[in-house]
């Protein structure tokens, strides 16, 4: 009986540190989920065709209190792209700086939901243009899943943020 009060007492020791080893990984787990930017819902269903513009809710947050009149023309492509596809580390798909002067008019937030290429092209251009920006400096995707629809094309449950400039040399 001696050694089975020895073993349990031994079982005991070592359990006491993994129950606390536990309770911190799921804590630390936990509170990084949390505080990450990354879309944690699950995706609603697959939309059977592109979804009109109107069903994609949009945030504009300015940078100051400076406002702009609206532009005619937006640059197609960001300066940087940044792509998560977990609540991990980014991948960078596109680093460079723009060439001419700008200021920063604020930050765009597109809500989670089913976009098309075309339609992330057309949302863009739109609201972009009219917060008076000029081009997007920054574009961050948080994807949390990805489906092709035969016949339709490739969709994306994603939420966007992008940050926005205006050129000062107009």
């Amino acid at each position: 009986m001696a050694g089975l009060g020895r073993g349990t007492s031994m079982r005991y020791q070592l359990g006491v540190p993994m129950r606390a080893l536990t309770f911190v990984v799921f804590f630390s787990v936990t509170a990084c989920t949390t505080q990450a930017p990354f879309p944690r819902s699950d995706p609603p269903p697959l939309p059977s065709k592109p979804l009109p513009l109107s069903a994609f809710a949009v945030r504009f947050t300015p940078a100051g209190s400076q406002t702009y009149p609206p532009t005619k023309e937006v640059e197609s492509r960001p300066y940087r792209i940044f792509l998560y596809l977990s609540p991990n580390s980014p991948q960078v798909r596109r680093d460079t700086k723009p060439t001419r002067p700008y200021v920063t008019v604020g930050t765009l937030r597109f809500s989670e939901n089913w976009y098309t290429g075309e339609n992330l092209d057309k949302l863009m251009e739109k609201h972009v243009s009219e917060v008076g920006g000029d081009a997007v400096l920054t574009w961050t995707n948080y994807t949390s899943a990805v489906m092709v629809l035969p016949g339709v094309g490739n969709f994306a449950y994603a939420a966007y943020e992008l940050e926005v400039i205006r050129y000062t040399d107009r």
